[in-house]
């Protein structure tokens, strides 16, 4: 989520809530097909794995591949770059109650509220379909499973100011192999 000026009423600000949660930093890049980023997604794999290890957890490589197959999942709801250049396609304003229909598997007053955005009455959903495809993986994926993505994700976003042998690990991945 973000907060915005309303694209179709510049006198107001609108939660925005859109697609994410991807470690890679494109769709395309999780397509196995896509080969050139074989050694991308093969350096990712590792890098959940050693993040994990890091932090204590056991079975490591197996965990981060399942972490990886949540993300691969994840990446085939979301919308191409294409598709989100479309400023008419990524208008969606929608009530809480909208919200709640198009994504039902999540709790959105609660989630809204511990957001800061509680007490809003509308909000631009930017890729409504991904948003319910990607809503609906929180169901049908064990939790264990999303707990890891978790660990993995905080852990990558605060990897560079942690221990050295976490900045390390981060800048292997982030600073060298996905920046060159």
């Amino acid at each position: 989520t973000s907060v915005g000026q309303d694209d179709n009423d510049p006198e107001r600000y609108i939660g925005n809530i859109g697609q994410g949660g991807l470690g890679l930093p494109d769709r395309h890049i999780y397509d196995a097909t896509n080969k050139p980023f074989q050694p991308l997604r093969h350096g990712y794999k590792k890098y959940m794995a050693s993040m994990l290890t890091l932090a204590g957890a056991n079975n490591a490589d197996k965990r981060a591949a399942a972490v990886y197959a949540l993300e691969e999942k994840l990446a085939a709801t979301h919308w191409t770059r294409i598709q989100n250049r479309d400023p008419q396609k990524t208008y969606n304003k929608m009530t809480v109650a909208q919200l709640q229909k198009l994504a039902p598997s999540i709790d959105w007053k609660p989630w809204l509220a511990a957001t800061g955005l509680g007490k809003e009455t509308a909000f631009n959903v930017n890729q409504p379909d991904a948003i319910k495809k990607a809503a609906a993986l929180i169901k049908s994926q064990p939790l264990a499973v999303w707990k890891d993505y978790l660990t993995v994700h905080l852990l990558s976003s605060e990897g560079q100011y942690l221990s050295k042998q976490f900045v390390d690990t981060w800048f292997e991945m982030y600073g060298k192999q996905l920046s060159g």
